[in-house]
C-alpha cells in the first residue's frame, strides 16, 4: 500500500514541474491568441495607437490666453498681408494716375478731403471708445450701434478717394523736396512713395 500511495500523492518536484508545465502551456496559448491577433487586426492596432498618440491636445479653456484668442478670433490685423495690398494698390494706381488729369484745384480738394475724413474718423473712434469705457456692454452696444455703423461708411468712402489723395500728396512732398535741392537728376531719392 505505501507504493501505491506514493505513486498517487505527487512529490513536491513533481508538482513544480507540473506548474511549470501548465505555465509553458499557457503562455503558448496566450502567444498563439497573441500572434491570431496580431496577424489579423495589427493595421487596425497600429491605427488606434497612432490616433492615441497623436491625439489632439485640447486646449485649456480656463486660461488667460485662450480666452483670448477666443476673444480676437477673427479681429487680428495681418501686417505683411495689408503692406502687400497697398503696394500692389500703388502700383497699380501709378500705372494709371487719375489724379494727373485733375485741376491742382481739385487735387487739392482731394488730399484736404482725405485730411479731413481721416480727422472725423479718428473723432469718431475716441468717441465710440469712451463709449464701451463709460458704460456697461449691453448699454455701450447700443449707443455705439449707429456710430460704428457712420465710422464704417466714413472708412469705405475715404478707401475710394484714398489712392489718389495719396498720391497728390506724395507728389506735393516730392515737390517740395525738390525745391529744396534734395534731389538727383531732378528726382527725389529715395522717392516718397
Amino acid at each position: 500500500m505505501d507504493i501505491e500511495a506514493k505513486q498517487l500523492t505527487p512529490s513536491g518536484g513533481d508538482v513544480i514541474i507540473r506548474r511549470m508545465e501548465f505555465r509553458d502551456h499557457m503562455a503558448k496559448i496566450v502567444d498563439k491568441a497573441l500572434d491570431r491577433i496580431f496577424s489579423r487586426y495589427s493595421l487596425v492596432i497600429c491605427l488606434i495607437l497612432l490616433l492615441l498618440t497623436l491625439s489632439y491636445e485640447w486646449p485649456d479653456v480656463k486660461s488667460e490666453s485662450f480666452l483670448y484668442q477666443q476673444a480676437i478670433r477673427g479681429r487680428t490685423f495681418d501686417h505683411i498681408e495689408w503692406e502687400i495690398k497697398q503696394l500692389t494698390d500703388k502700383l497699380l494706381y501709378a500705372s494709371a494716375p487719375a489724379h494727373a488729369f485733375m485741376e491742382p484745384d481739385d487735387q487739392q480738394r482731394i488730399a484736404l478731403g482725405l485730411l479731413q475724413k481721416i480727422d472725423t474718423i479718428k473723432m469718431l473712434t475716441d468717441h465710440i471708445e469712451m463709449v464701451y469705457s463709460n458704460n456697461d456692454a449691453a448699454e455701450a452696444k447700443t449707443i455705439a450701434a449707429p456710430l460704428e455703423e457712420m465710422l464704417a461708411n466714413k472708412r469705405l468712402i475715404m478707401k475710394g478717394e484714398q489712392l489718389a489723395a495719396e498720391a497728390v500728396i506724395e507728389e506735393a512732398v516730392a515737390q517740395s523736396l525738390a525745391e529744396e535741392g534734395i534731389a538727383v537728376l531732378g528726382r527725389v531719392f529715395p522717392p516718397v512713395r
